[in-house]
């Protein structure tokens, strides 16, 4: 929320590091490489996101993750956007 990419993208990998099959951690590093501009590394994450959460929604995300206001939200979720998920 807070737009600190280099640590969203830590504590992915360190979700992703004692749970592999979290696909939430998965989706974190996706968004956050994406924010960094490492776009074939968050297209990689987002891929196997989707492996984990196939047919996951905007509905499941917004559910998943409270966020205070919808800029927030959309906030959050643009890095998976911009990787091409249409969720």
């Amino acid at each position: 929320m807070l737009a600190d990419y280099e640590k969203c993208l830590a504590l992915g990998r360190l979700a992703v590091q004692k749970v592999p099959d979290y696909p939430l951690g998965r989706r974190n590093i996706a968004s956050a490489l994406r924010q960094l501009g490492r776009i074939e590394e968050g297209q990689q994450a987002l891929a196997r996101f989707l492996e984990l959460a196939p047919g996951y929604s905007a509905e499941a995300a917004h559910s998943s993750a409270p966020f205070r206001y919808d800029a927030e939200f959309e906030r959050y979720m643009s890095g998976l956007r911009k990787l091409g998920w249409s969720g």
